[in-house]
Formats: structure tokens, C-alpha cells, sequence
């Protein structure tokens, strides 16, 4: 799910943020390269050795990002959160304009991508194992209009496996079922 590179912060928890601003004013961050729809850095580690992270972009969204340190906690690593803070001040972002709302303190206050991919993973399973379920035959047997408000409500944030999800959560919650085509 991309989002705006500013609101990284709402992926990570604060005392995390906090140990990545620490990382960047520390000059721990090394990027080694990046344009417009990609950007790899090294961050150091504890070891004396660095983590390699990399941004993807597209519209000046971050759509992906992956550091190689074992860290498993609720949201961003501090090396991933170091690399996109550093792609922020290299746009001219102050750390002082961080405002409180930035700082999670509850970990279930923050967006953990992990934690959806999990649950995408499982309606997945799900879907696989409902014998029942066909989504071409569920769509073909819808009014159009409904069909239409549908497809309209989720496009935006939808790539084609969302659209299939919620088509399918969309199936599991109508009473009655309706009937397919034989």
C-alpha cells in the first residue's frame, strides 16, 4: 500500500523513530544511490558493520521497503526509518517539524504492514478453501448499479487482489447468499 513519505511515521513505533533520528544525526546513513522511483542505503549497525535498506517509489510514494536486519518488532526497522527520514531531509524536511502526533507510543496505533500482509494472506487462504465462492459468477449475477458503486468505493485504494478481496468480503456478507449460475 504506497503512502507519502512524510507519513513513514505513522508505520513506526516512536521509540523507534526516535533511535532513527538518532541514526541520521549521528551521519550513520549512507545513500548510495537514488532517483525517482528508487533509493538503497547502508545504515550502520552495532557491529560496526550496516544494514542495507531499499525504497521503492512511484509518485513520490513509498510502495515498498525492505532492510536485511533481523528486527521482527511492530512496524519499521530504525534502519528503514533512518533511510526514509534521510530521503526526507534531502527534500528539505526539518526534523523540528516532527510533532507530537508523529510519536506512536501504542503499537497498536501504528499502521504494521506485516501484520495486513498476514491477514491479506489469510482472506487468501480463505477464498482458495470456499468451494462455493467464484467470483466472476458472484460479479456477473450482481445489479449493475450496485456493481458499479462497488467497484467505484474500493478503486482508488485497490490494486486487483484488493478488488478481489473485498469483492469476496463483499459476497460473505450478503444475507441471503446469492445463488450462482449453474
Amino acid at each position: 500500500m504506497a503512502y507519502p513519505l512524510r507519513m513513514f511515521t505513522q508505520r513506526i513505533r516512536a521509540l523507534v523513530l526516535k533511535r532513527s533520528i538518532d541514526l541520521v544525526e549521528n551521519k550513520k546513513v549512507e545513500l548510495l544511490d537514488h532517483d525517482d522511483e528508487h533509493a538503497q542505503f547502508h545504515v550502520e549497525n552495532q557491529k560496526d558493520g550496516y544494514y542495507h535498506v531499499e525504497v521503492r517509489l512511484r509518485d513520490k510514494q513509498v510502495t515498498f521497503t525492505h532492510c536485511d536486519c533481523p528486527y521482527r518488532g511492530v512496524g519499521l526497522c530504525k534502519h528503514t526509518g533512518a533511510a526514509l527520514l534521510q530521503l526526507l531531509l534531502n527534500d528539505g524536511f526539518d526534523v523540528s517539524e516532527f510533532s507530537e502526533l508523529d510519536f506512536k507510543l501504542d503499537d497498536s496505533e501504528v499502521i504494521d504492514l506485516e501484520a495486513m500482509e498476514e491477514n491479506v494472506r489469510k482472506i487468501i487462504k480463505e477464498i482458495s478453501l470456499d468451494n462455493e465462492f467464484e467470483l466472476v459468477e458472484f460479479l456477473s449475477n450482481q445489479d449493475k448499479d450496485k456493481l458499479l458503486t462497488f467497484i467505484l468505493k474500493y478503486l482508488e485504494e485497490s490494486e486487483d487482489i484488493r478488488l478481489v478481496i473485498m469483492a469476496y468480503m463483499w459476497y460473505k456478507s450478503q444475507n441471503p447468499k446469492p445463488p450462482f449460475l449453474s
